[in-house]
């Protein structure tokens, strides 16, 4: 037998024991979301433009941050500051969620993220254009 011939039988033998040690050898534990407490700061925002010759003023306002993420079935505290405007009635529909953002005050909303999906957080009073809006965040749950 030539070294050629032993060196490609030893080259398919290691070859093939790591093919057969990758099927049937240990395998990587499954990761798992387990449910944590997760908490987030958030502050209203809002921005405004005066056009130069002071005719037209845009306003437009926004939770910040305005993409939250959690893993599934965690309890989820949001603590938000009212920066501008006088009120913000914010909504998460899908988790029976709503409470009124004033001005200089801090609103603290509890719920469980039980599904897993992306959720509008909306501002009720600024849900459109017309209402100088959409004032809409996401939250995002794993």
């Amino acid at each position: 037998m030539s070294s050629q011939t032993v060196l490609l039988a030893m080259l398919a033998a290691i070859v093939g024991g790591l093919a057969l040690w990758s099927v049937l050898g240990p395998q990587a534990p499954v990761s798992r979301i387990t449910a944590t407490n997760v908490e987030f700061q958030m502050v209203t925002g809002e921005w405004k433009y005066q056009s130069p010759d002071g005719q037209q003023v845009i306003e437009s306002y926004r939770w910040d941050p305005a993409t939250l993420i959690v893993p599934r079935g965690s309890r989820v505290t949001l603590k938000i500051y009212g920066v501008n405007g006088s009120l913000h009635t914010l909504s998460i529909e899908a988790f029976q969620v709503k409470a009124e953002v004033k001005r200089g005050e801090i609103t603290t909303v509890q719920f469980v993220a039980a599904q897993a999906g992306i959720f509008p957080i909306v501002c009720l009073n600024h849900p459109d254009f017309e209402h100088k809006g959409p004032m809409i965040g996401y939250l995002v749950v794993q």
